[in-house]
């Protein structure tokens, strides 16, 4: 059995990955030549990296904008282009349903597939997962205990043998998790931040009368997510009557994704108090949600929050509302309480774990 014993130690933005067994056996590592290709396909930007087929050294790490390009086979070749590397194998973490090798995209115009990528780029192999998935996976290359890995909410009774579940804010609301059983992995990206939206308290039962006078359903994605930002700011402004925020006000004139602007106010030193409300309502939603999540999978390895606008939170508002409504499911609240609740904060935690698929027998 696998234990979480990860030697991950950064050199010039680089991590060396070294699993051991309990006897302190090394994990054999692939002996395919290299270097691999892993990539991190998101709605809006995607991160590239190699990683060297037998030390597992994750380097040339980019991020280009998806708005630059036509599409993934664009993208692949400028990041190859100034990498100047042409890599043997390919994992693609895509934020989407992969059916037979192929993706379509859920909130970018984008078709992406496996064999076009490898015939394209002459590629030995192409793995393509959705990349909840490769955030799953990463769970095992993480050393939990380190706090530039994951920062733990609650501490909770961790089982390694079990099942862990993944949720990430960021265009979207991705969804996934993965089993531990007796040294097997077993990992799975879902789409479950489609699920409907159910409110917990007056507050939200007001929210989502309002958003239906304009849309026929809402669902997690729509308000845990980054676009969830501007939406409930636009709440508090048109239907609650809150003055707007001269922080953000530039921003949202601007047009274009302007949910940072509201992450960032949080954290100035100037008061924000639209801000501070948008962003205790959007994790309470989001803690729910990880909560439901929890019990649905009695996720007793944890639950771990993964995407970049929590770690941007971190040190500048409280998470307890996202902790006291994860709790709050009477009669289980005792359960929940024995379960882990992590943010995951290393920078590079996806890429790890599409890095993994070319290097274990983990079943997709």
């Amino acid at each position: 059995m696998l234990t979480k014993t990860v030697s991950l130690c950064p050199i010039r933005s680089r991590i060396f990955i070294c699993f051991k067994r309990k006897r302190g056996n090394t994990v054999e590592r692939s002996r395919r030549k290299g270097p691999f290709l892993v990539a991190d396909i998101g709605g809006t930007k995607s991160d590239l990296a190699l990683v060297a087929a037998d030390s597992g050294v994750l380097f040339e790490h980019r991020r280009l904008y998806n708005a630059d390009h036509k599409g993934i086979e664009e993208i692949v070749r400028d990041y190859l282009l100034q990498s100047k590397t042409a890599p043997t194998e390919a994992c693609f973490a895509v934020a989407g349903v992969v059916n037979s090798g192929v993706v379509r995209m859920t909130n970018l115009a984008w078709e992406i597939s496996a064999a076009r990528l490898q015939e394209r780029f002459a590629l030995r192999r192409v793995v393509l997962v959705n990349d909840l998935a490769a955030l799953a996976h990463s769970l095992f290359y993480l050393d939990h205990r380190d706090r530039s890995d994951i920062e733990m909410l609650s501490a909770g009774v961790a089982d390694d043998d079990g099942v862990y579940a993944v949720l990430a804010p960021g265009t979207g609301l991705g969804q996934g998790y993965a089993v531990s059983s007796a040294g097997h992995r077993f990992v799975v990206g879902s789409e479950g931040g489609h699920s409907d939206f159910a409110p917990v308290d007056d507050e939200q039962i007001a929210l989502l009368q309002w958003l239906r006078k304009t849309r026929k359903r809402v669902s997690y994605e729509i308000l845990a997510a980054g676009p969830g930002l501007m939406l409930l700011y636009r709440y508090f402004t048109d239907a609650c009557g809150l003055p707007r925020s001269p922080l953000v006000e530039p921003a949202r004139c601007a047009g274009g994704d302007w949910s940072s602007a509201i992450v960032k106010a949080v954290s100035a030193q100037e008061s924000c108090p639209i801000c501070l409300r948008v962003v205790d309502m959007f994790l309470r939603i989001l803690g729910a949600e990880a909560g439901n999540m929890a019990l649905k999978l009695q996720a007793r390895g944890g639950v771990y929050i993964g995407g970049g606008i929590l770690p941007r939170l971190l040190g500048s508002v409280s998470f307890s509302g996202f902790m006291q409504a994860f709790f709050d499911k009477a009669p289980m609240e005792a359960l929940l309480r024995q379960i882990p609740v992590g943010i995951i904060v290393n920078r590079q935690a996806l890429l790890l774990g599409g890095a993994g698929f070319l290097r274990s027998d983990a079943s997709i």
